[in-house]
């Protein structure tokens, strides 16, 4: 092959490739926009209640549990309160 023959080899090719592609048919369509992400406030309250004993001390513990937080989809925001008031009898 000369070096003619395989340009005019090439550019033949280049052409054929353009020439399919832009006889492709490009089909255009409007999609309907995406649903926003579900988002949900959380709450929570709870009591708690317990006992321990350590020696000879006994000691009833009550507090309140406090939590809230924002979900966006698989994205959690969290935050918690805790508040333990003890109370001690020596035996």
């Amino acid at each position: 092959m000369t070096p003619s023959t395989r340009l005019i080899t090439l550019l033949s090719l280049a052409l054929s490739t353009f020439s399919a592609v832009a006889s492709a048919n490009t089909i255009a369509i409007s999609a309907p926009p995406e649903e926003p992400l579900p988002k949900r406030l959380e709450f929570d309250v709870g009591m708690l209640v317990g006992g321990m004993n350590m020696g000879t001390t006994r000691a009833d513990a009550t507090g309140l549990a406090v939590s809230t937080g924002l979900r966006v989809g698989e994205l959690s925001i969290l935050g918690e309160l805790d508040y333990f008031g003890v109370r001690a009898i020596e035996r």
